[in-house]
């Protein structure tokens, strides 16, 4: 390839915030030239290249951003040890149907019983399969509405206050029933 088609065809895909494709350019040129493989081809694996590792630079981004407290996926849960969990019911949680319903998924019970663990493992398959999620414990819940509470009263419109205006939307208020048509708390 001349030097000053190659020089513009990195710039080319500077701007086209293409930066896989760029590191992989002069590899996949020789590569190309040694291999004689059809323009076809060599577009094809530069463009295959940048879309994997886009997609596991997502997936990435959606495990961080559920923040969990520990990494444990569903394989290291031992189903057999724990007591009083439907296997089946853990399998179809794994398997995000759940999702397609508009279902949230809330674990409650005592210490110990590997409640932090499932919610995990779930969460991990839920962002492998391209959706966003994120871990709260009970407490936390709790203290989101109180921030959301409190800052409503203070009048301060910070953008967290915001934020978790939006997420908890449809929240139910103490002394108040939901609304049947327009999802939103009425007085009761």
């Amino acid at each position: 390839m001349k030097a000053s088609v190659e020089v513009l065809l990195s710039e080319n895909l500077k701007q086209l915030k293409l930066s896989t494709m760029l590191r992989n350019l002069e590899s996949s040129i020789r590569q190309a030239q040694e291999g004689r493989y059809a323009y076809e081809d060599f577009l094809l694996n530069l463009t295959e290249i940048e879309l994997q590792v886009r997609s596991e630079n997502r997936e990435k981004r959606r495990l961080k951003d559920a923040k969990f407290p520990l990494m444990k996926p569903m394989e290291m849960f031992e189903i057999e040890s724990a007591v009083g969990i439907d296997g089946r019911l853990i399998g179809e949680l794994a398997g995000c149907e759940f999702i397609s319903k508009c279902r949230n998924v809330i674990f409650f019970g005592k210490s110990g019983t590997g409640k932090t663990h499932l919610a995990t493992g779930i969460g991990i398959e839920v962002c492998k399969k391209g959706f966003r999620t994120r871990f709260v414990t009970g407490c936390g819940l709790s203290n989101g509405y109180r921030l959301k509470e409190s800052l409503a009263m203070r009048g301060k419109a910070s953008r967290l206050g915001k934020k978790l205006g939006k997420d908890n939307d449809k929240s139910i208020e103490p002394g108040k029933k939901l609304g049947k048509k327009s999802g939103r708390a009425e007085n009761a």
